[in-house]
């Protein structure tokens, strides 16, 4: 699928729904169509589960895809997923190097994802599971908790992708009350879409970004400390002062609203948030990103009714959003 021209031959036929199905399109499934040599390495993996399931949980089409990059590492070395298409690096493939090109934001800038999967999957498990998870505040970060006692492993993409059923241990697969959101699954779904790509500073920009404590690779609390001159850890007086010129300079350019990303005000918000209100958060992050990927198909695409339907359907994320 040439997705740039998806976009273009949207027209005044196209439905509301045709064109919101463009913007929720899984990077991750492109990613199995477009290129070969993954697909090569799949065609050897002898545990179908690893492929990619149109009508399964998105959120297992998520830890699947992390699944393979591990396979890919493992049969040819930490730098073998340069040869194909690595999960970490979406934004490499033809299909968005294409938008962003077309957009005038470059063919291959450095590339972010704005809201991180398994971030809020964490969270999710230490709101609907207190008995099996904790927060540790010290470094704002979920652990395990086993038969009341505190223990030291973090809650993190590797240790979910270990759990198996052995040691009374669970599986991912095992936290229904999680799994079966609809809201999470749409957002393992959404994580990798265009509206929840961007370009980004250059390195340590990223990395900052992910590992920080009290960012925990939400744009909205980088935003935050870069807008308001609040110093972040591990980072040089100049690479702040470059990382804001380029926000200042680039936001509007890349459909960045500021005033969307004020959702998360504090890492520490997470600890002893109620399921309703984890769930509202996450209905507004979905808003949020389809809201980009609306403004994204407006800007690519020059039909004045695609547009209208954009806004159309914008306002009506905007309510949720608001």
């Amino acid at each position: 699928m040439d997705l740039l021209k998806e976009i273009q031959l949207l027209d005044e036929s196209s439905s509301l729904n045709e064109v919101l199905t463009i913007v929720e399109i899984d990077f991750k499934k492109l990613a199995r169509i477009e290129n070969k040599k993954f697909n090569e390495i799949l065609e050897n993996v002898e545990n179908t589960e690893l492929r990619y399931d149109e009508k399964g949980n998105s959120i297992f089409n998520w830890f699947n895809w992390r699944k393979v990059n591990t396979i890919i590492e493992e049969s040819g070395g930490p730098d073998a997923w340069k040869e194909y298409f690595s999960p970490d690096n979406c934004w490499s493939c033809q299909n968005l190097s294409n938008i962003y090109n077309c957009l005038g934001w470059g063919v291959k800038p450095y590339s972010d994802t704005i809201n991180s999967f398994i971030t809020i999957y964490s969270f999710a498990l230490l709101i609907y599971y207190p008995d099996d998870f904790y927060f540790d505040d010290r470094i704002n970060s979920v652990r395990v908790l086993e038969n009341g006692i505190r223990k030291k492993q973090i809650v993190s993409e590797k240790y979910l992708l270990s759990l198996s059923n052995q040691n009374n241990n669970y599986r991912f697969e095992d936290f229904d009350e999680v799994n079966n959101l609809k809201p999470i699954q749409l957002l393992a779904q959404l994580t990798h879409s265009f509206g929840n790509f961007m370009p980004c500073p250059d390195p340590p920009y990223n990395k900052i970004k992910g590992i920080s404590s009290d960012i925990k690779d939400f744009l909205d609390l980088m935003l935050n400390k870069i807008i308001n001159n609040k110093r972040i850890m591990g980072v040089t007086v100049s690479e702040e002062k470059y990382w804001k010129e380029w926000f200042e300079d680039k936001n509007e350019n890349l459909l960045i609203d500021e005033k969307d990303y004020q959702l998360i005000n504090d890492v520490k918000s997470f600890d002893g948030m109620h399921k309703e209100e984890f769930r509202q958060l996450l209905n507004k992050i979905i808003a949020r990103i389809r809201i980009r990927g609306l403004k994204i198909v407006g800007k690519i695409n020059m039909c004045k009714d695609v547009q209208k339907k954009c806004e159309e359907l914008i306002k009506r994320e905007r309510k949720i959003l608001y």
